[in-house]
Parts: structure tokens; C-alpha cells; sequence
């Protein structure tokens, strides 16, 4: 069997890189190391490898187009590993590493002219990373700390500890750091709950002598 021709192959490698942009862009918007690049170069190569073991097949003699596959997914396995981070008792990247390997998925469907499975795995990635995030801040419980850098002002101490009670967290629970010159403090509290902490930070960024605040892990 010959390689794929030229419009074929433009073909294939013309809708894996669509449906990965789609997947990528989605990473890229929420501020994730492996944005829109990342899934379309790992979505290209997927897709090649997927053509070259289909010539592979084809041939008999030169060889087991399963193995082309296998190393596809020992790959993207390392590529994945690397986007994982862990911060105390948090984890964070999984999910992007998840949706590297189901665009290696997406490119070896695409690959093989399966642009059905290839579209569809697309779609019900997008759907799962678009809309269950709200679910899951509903139930999570999973810790977040709270760093906050406001004005030193007299009435920041009251207003910030009247929202910390609100979300739970008693002043005690508090650590507080004075800059040099008075000018600023920095406030910094774990919050139980991601759904808790996303509304203390909307709440914290409305308060005008508030100049930051940071959440880790980050709150989409």
C-alpha cells in the first residue's frame, strides 16, 4: 500500500488539527502551560504516526503497526507526566494532562480517516471540560490558599476578617505579614471548598483597598 496522497493526507491532518485547536484553545483560555501549540503539535504527530503504521499494515513485512500505536501512548504518557504538578496535598494538571492524551487519541482516529470517533471524542471532551467544572466546585472540598495584598488601611483589618468569617475561616486562622513601610499587608488562609474560595475571591476583589489576590491551586 502507498503513503496517503497529498490531498488525503492534508486532509487528515487538516481535521486533527482543528479538533485539537479546539481542545487546546479551551487549555490556552484558562491559563494552562499546555495550551492551543501543545495539543495541536501532539494532535499532528498522532495523526502522522497513525498514517505511517496504516502504510505499515499494509505492507506485512515490515513490521507490527501495533507497536507505532503502543508508542504513541508510551509518548504522550511522558508528555502528560510532565504536565503534572504537585503542591502539598494538591495536585494540579491532571486534567490537562488527560486532554493531551484523549488529542493523541483524537489524532489517530483522524489518522486512520475515522473522523467520526475523532469529532466525537472532541465533542464530549469539550462538553466535560466546559460544563462540569461547575459541578465539581459544588462538591469539592479540596483546600485552597487564599493570598490577599491589601492597603494597610484601618478599615481593611474589619472588612477582610468580616469576610473570612462569612467563608468560615476565624481571624486566628490568619497569617498576616506587614510590608517594611506599613503600607501593605498580606493576608494568607485556607479556604475548604473550591466552590467557598471562588466566591471569597469575588467577594475580596470588590473591596477598593484590595490590590491582589492570589488562589492555589488557581480557581478556573
Amino acid at each position: 500500500m502507498d503513503a496517503p496522497g497529498t490531498l488525503d493526507t492534508a486532509l487528515r491532518l487538516g481535521v486533527c488539527t482543528l479538533l485539537s485547536a479546539l481542545i487546546g484553545l479551551e487549555r490556552e483560555l484558562r491559563g494552562r502551560p499546555a495550551g492551543l501549540r501543545t495539543h495541536i503539535l501532539v494532535g499532528n504527530g498522532a495523526c502522522l504516526l497513525s498514517m505511517v503504521s496504516e502504510v505499515v499494515g499494509a505492507e506485512g513485512d515490515l513490521g507490527d503497526p501495533g507497536r507505532i500505536a503502543a508508542a504513541v501512548v508510551t509518548g504522550i504518557g511522558f508528555l502528560g507526566a510532565g504536565a503534572i504538578i504537585r503542591h502539598g496535598n494538591s495536585v494540579q494538571g491532571l486534567t490537562t494532562a488527560a486532554s493531551i492524551w484523549v488529542t493523541a487519541a483524537s489524532g489517530v482516529a483522524a489518522g486512520i480517516g475515522w473522523f467520526e470517533g475523532a469529532a466525537l471524542v472532541t465533542l464530549f471532551s469539550l462538553v466535560a471540560l466546559l460544563s462540569l467544572r461547575a459541578v465539581e466546585n459544588m462538591w469539592s472540598k479540596e483546600p485552597v490558599q487564599i493570598t490577599v495584598v491589601a492597603l494597610a488601611v484601618p478599615e481593611e483589618r474589619t472588612v477582610t476578617d468580616a469576610l473570612f468569617v462569612r467563608y468560615g475561616i476565624t481571624p486566628s486562622r490568619t497569617r498576616r505579614i506587614t510590608s517594611q513601610d506599613g503600607s501593605e499587608v498580606t493576608i494568607t488562609a485556607n479556604v475548604e471548598g473550591l466552590r467557598r474560595a471562588a466566591r471569597l475571591v469575588r467577594d475580596l476583589n470588590k473591596q477598593g483597598f484590595v490590590e491582589s489576590v492570589r488562589a492555589k491551586p488557581e480557581l478556573d
